[in-house]
């Protein structure tokens, strides 16, 4: 059973436990369509979508329509995840000396070009120190959402994984979206957007790890991707939103 717990300004926080005895905490976000977050997820989504490749990871061929629809589903979890660690350094009284940038909020290559990319920043106000968070989504469609968290990964960087650590993100976000009616409907990428306004999809935001977790807890993974590998540690093997929480508020004091 899942529980509700907590209600924040984009965030409502439930919690259920897994089938080891693990008490496992999750943020939904509280999606406005309204909102200049969502007009500003679409906004980037259609001018990203269009110096994006047309073959997948995967070499499979994506339409400009799909290429909307995947970008929109993972700016809009980027967007999400900024606000929620904004709302941590709010709770813990730290606006003062920490900001959150995404990178496609303050790029001036307009989307053309994806050198020196980045996700997520934690920058400190006087400019000395940085964290980079990276923030790689997906969908939970073939299967419960309770049984995504206790199956799926946390993913981290490519196969240029370096074992040095360099170009490694300090921190990795994992949202999750879940697609309620998994058990009677197929799900087709392409109708995201119209999932998403029917209100049969929902963003969590469920785990997070560390640079040292991902490169110690990890391991490689091709995830169906010929030619690519991943670095990925299990959900369960990570932190819940609650961790996350008290390891990051420790990191930024």
């Amino acid at each position: 059973m899942i529980e509700n717990i907590i209600f924040m300004c984009y965030f409502n926080y439930h919690n259920f436990t897994t089938k080891n005895g693990l008490k496992w905490e999750f943020a939904q976000a509280l999606i406005d369509f309204q909102s200049q977050l969502y007009l500003k997820a679409i906004s980037q989504s259609k001018q990203k979508s269009q110096f994006t490749m047309n073959a997948s990871q995967a070499g499979k061929y994506r339409s400009p329509e799909l290429k909307y629809q995947m970008q929109l589903m993972g700016i809009l979890a980027e967007i999400y995840s900024q606000e929620y660690l904004m709302e941590i350094i709010a709770k813990e009284e730290l606006t003062s000396h920490w900001n959150v940038v995404r990178y496609d909020d303050v790029r001036t290559d307009g989307f053309k070009s994806p050198a020196n990319e980045y996700d997520i920043k934690i920058l400190s106000v006087d400019g000395t120190k940085d964290f980079k968070v990276e923030c790689r989504s997906s969908i939970s469609h073939d299967r419960s959402f309770k049984s995504a968290i206790e199956q799926f990964d946390i993913i981290g960087p490519y196969s240029s994984f370096a074992k040095s650590g360099e170009g490694i993100a300090d921190f990795f976000i994992r949202p999750l979206y879940e697609f309620l009616p998994f058990a009677t409907q197929k799900y087709l990428p392409i109708n995201f957007e119209k999932h998403l306004k029917a209100e049969e999809i929902k963003l969590h935001l469920e785990a997070a790890c560390t640079k040292n977790d991902m490169i110690e807890k990890g391991y490689n993974k091709s995830m169906n991707q010929s030619g690519t590998l991943y670095r990925a540690i299990k959900i369960v093997d990570g932190y819940d939103v609650n961790g996350f929480n008290k390891m990051i508020a420790l990191a930024l004091k």
